[in-house]
């Protein structure tokens, strides 16, 4: 028979999931309505936070993928002029990929749209993430929740680190 505890922590994990799943699922369905794929969108994404460019098998590494299935992406990208190839300056032997203005203008809205979702969200997330690491890590969490305190910073201080 399951205790209590080991139930709630299911239930906390369950309800953070969700929350999580909501957002993701949006932003999935908005990448769609813009014509991506949330393969390509994760990929213009990455290309997105990575300005200088990064090689293909970094890329790879990033999205998920096996390098060959990310040379063939790329190559369906530049098609689109979404992405480009270059050499890097420091290492002619190494290409880059990164991502074009087209492509940047191109999730722009998606991204937006997206954050927007996740403001919105925020409160239930932030509250299902509390939960879950209220529950996770242990009575002396759980307590700094009860009390009002914050268990997202009393969680991660339990281990060291006082910054999320």
């Amino acid at each position: 028979m399951e205790t209590n505890s080991v139930l709630n922590e299911y239930l906390a994990f369950g309800a953070f999931h969700d929350q999580l799943e909501r957002v993701v699922s949006a932003t999935r369905h908005r990448a769609h309505e813009a014509g991506l794929e949330p393969l390509t969108f994760r990929t213009l994404l990455t290309l997105r936070r990575k300005p200088s460019g990064i090689p293909v098998g970094k890329l790879a590494q990033l999205i998920g993928i096996d390098r060959n299935a990310t040379v063939e992406l790329v190559d369906r990208l530049v098609r689109r002029r979404f992405v480009e190839r270059r050499r890097d300056v420091n290492d002619r032997r190494r290409v880059l990929v990164s991502l074009t203005a087209s492509g940047a203008a191109w999730i722009q809205p998606v991204t937006q749209d997206a954050l927007r979702d996740v403001v919105a969200s925020g409160p239930e997330l932030i509250r299902a993430l509390r939960l879950v690491i209220a529950h996770a890590g242990g009575t002396q969490t759980a307590s700094a929740v009860a009390s009002g305190g914050n268990a997202v910073d009393s969680g991660w201080q339990n281990h060291g680190t006082h910054t999320v």
